[in-house]
């Protein structure tokens, strides 16, 4: 056999014996503050756990003292894709992320930082039976008496992204116009899931992305925007109720003035929809087409 062929059969072979053992899933779990400047904080003790594409409870860890984690999984191979899921208790709500990663070529799944939002930063404040954010860029209407407290904070796809949970992709002709962490404890929530009744959200969207603004549904006289929130049990976004884009007063925009609002950098624009659970939100924009030659 030739030197170069026995190269090759030993670069496979390497490979193949790399991959045949166990799989070593690693990573951390962060804290982070609105201010960039901040440090961040790396908790002790959050949960994490890891599931197979298709929903398997696969492993559980916590994470030791600056926020590290390790699993060995058995039942896992190289190009499976996993489901890490991190459950953090704070402030005596229990919040929840998680990131989708493969498993590579050597058996090893390097997972980006599950990182959650410093609630210190993010409480709003109760007026009758509004909530606001400090900045007025996160608005929630409930009934009297619904929550203790809550929290939220208006997110950047492009800034921010390191937030965003589960897979980001345009793949699909669909990008992130701003998305919306939002949690609260009360009689029916303790952190993040489902509400006893709906309420009404509002939450600013970055002037940046309004570009990829599209109305969707044409014809009815409001500006319409999909609405996904994140499913932390199976780790994919899921179809939500239907927004309406909204000015800085609240008043409905009309479909009329798509040009002003995607080409407007100074007004605010805010999306308004009703959520059934507190979890991540993400407005989706259509791309635009490509410019054909």
């Amino acid at each position: 056999m030739k030197p170069v062929a026995w190269v090759m059969v030993l670069i496979v072979a390497g490979l193949a014996s790399a991959a045949s053992g166990p799989v070593k899933v690693g990573g951390m779990v962060v804290v982070r503050a609105a201010d960039p400047g901040a440090d961040d904080l790396r908790p002790e003790g959050a949960c994490v756990e890891v599931f197979s594409s298709d929903g398997r409870f696969l492993a559980r860890t916590a994470t030791g003292r600056v926020g590290q984690y390790a699993l060995t999984l058995e039942d896992a191979s190289p190009g499976d894709e996993l489901y890490i899921r991190a459950k953090l208790t704070v402030a005596e709500v229990e919040l929840t992320t998680g990131r989708r990663a493969k498993v590579n070529e050597r058996g090893n799944v390097y997972v980006p930082d599950l990182v959650f939002v410093n609630l210190n930063d993010a409480e709003l404040s109760r007026s009758g039976v509004s909530w606001h954010s400090k900045t007025g860029d996160v608005e929630i209407r409930a009934s009297a008496g619904s929550f203790e407290r809550v929290w939220a904070r208006a997110l950047d796809p492009e800034f921010d992204r390191a937030f965003f949970p589960g897979r980001y992709q345009d793949a699909d002709g669909y990008r992130s116009l701003g998305f919306l962490f939002v949690a609260a404890r009360g009689a029916s929530v303790q952190g993040m899931g489902p509400l006893a009744e709906p309420v009404t959200v509002f939450f600013a969207l970055p002037s940046t992305h309004r570009y990829y603004l599209r109305d969707i549904r044409p014809g009815n006289g409001s500006y319409d925007v999909p609405m996904y929130y994140f499913d932390e049990d199976r780790g994919v976004w899921a179809q939500g109720p239907m927004g309406v884009l909204v000015d800085a007063e609240h008043r409905t925009v009309p479909e009329t003035e798509a040009a002003r609002v995607t080409a407007d950098r100074s007004g605010r624009y805010f999306v308004r929809f009703q959520a059934a659970r507190f979890s991540y939100w993400n407005a989706r924009g259509k791309l635009p087409p490509c410019p054909q030659k």
